[in-house]
């Protein structure tokens, strides 16, 4: 028989699971982030000040190598730090996109960096609920400071494996660069259909990029203010994490209780 301290810190583990997502807690309450903390200095899966978690962000496609769930990635091209507006160096930034106002998460390509690459955020659905449909939210950033062309796009994977792409989430930097070039920003919303995302089940979005045309330099791209919310067609009728908590609780005082009842 084990000591109750033992099962009761199990059971908290159990009802309480460890966020290594964007964890959507509620049918048709957003999830979201807003990177108003982040500085641009990487990625970690015990995230100081300024760093993003690493369980819920992957980046791809650098030169200093491929980001993973869970590692460490706190120099070089995975932490290039804040930046206003037009920079050179390939890497993850914190770009300011309206000086001043708040962070987002930036991208800046070049011939080795991001080209291609891939921004992946990882949900999970903890839920009771099947979820069937997800609506995505955010804001994408563009500095037209260059005269190449690139492409930044959505796409979606219940495997982390396959993907799918949105194609109405496709945006493409012009090729000629602006005159006096500054932070365009597109609100962009999104319905993704057909899903069958289960309890405690991940699910990945991605914001991929390359290069669209030749020659020149690369602009910038931003992420900001992403809402994602779920929604079911039909609530599961088994019980959910609160309910299991309960019955679980229930099912280790009834064992007490009969264990001393047992020793009288």
């Amino acid at each position: 028989m084990y000591p109750l301290s033992i099962l009761f810190s199990a059971l908290l583990f159990l009802y309480f699971p460890p966020a290594h997502a964007l964890v959507i807690h509620a049918v048709g309450v957003a999830a979201g982030e807003d990177f108003s903390d982040f500085n641009g200095s990487g990625f970690s899966p015990s995230p100081t000040a300024g760093q993003l978690d690493s369980d819920v962000w992957r980046v791809t496609g650098l030169s200093d190598g491929d980001g993973s769930f869970g590692g460490s990635y706190e120099a070089g091209d995975f932490a290039r730090g804040v930046a206003y507006g037009a920079v050179s160096r390939g890497g993850i930034w914190s770009f300011d996109t309206a000086s001043g106002s708040g962070a987002a998460l930036g991208v800046q390509p070049t011939g080795s960096d991001f080209t291609p690459g891939a921004i992946t955020l990882r949900v999970m659905n903890n839920t009771p609920s099947i979820l069937t449909s997800l609506l995505v939210e955010y804001d994408l950033f563009v500095f037209n400071d260059q005269r190449r062309s690139s492409f930044f796009n959505l796409s979606y994977s219940g495997d982390d494996l396959l993907y799918a792409d949105v194609a109405t989430a496709l945006v493409v930097s012009p090729e000629t660069a602006d005159n006096r070039p500054s932070w365009v920003r597109s609100s962009r919303s999104f319905t993704l259909t057909g899903l069958s995302i289960l309890g405690a089940d991940p699910f990945y979005l991605r914001w991929s990029g390359s290069d669209n045309s030749t020659p020149g330099r690369r602009d910038q791209f931003a992420l900001d203010n992403i809402r994602v919310t779920a929604f079911s067609a039909a609530p599961v009728s088994v019980p959910g994490p609160s309910s299991w908590f309960l019955i679980a609780i229930g099912l280790v005082m009834l064992g007490y209780q009969q264990r001393v009842s047992v020793l009288r």
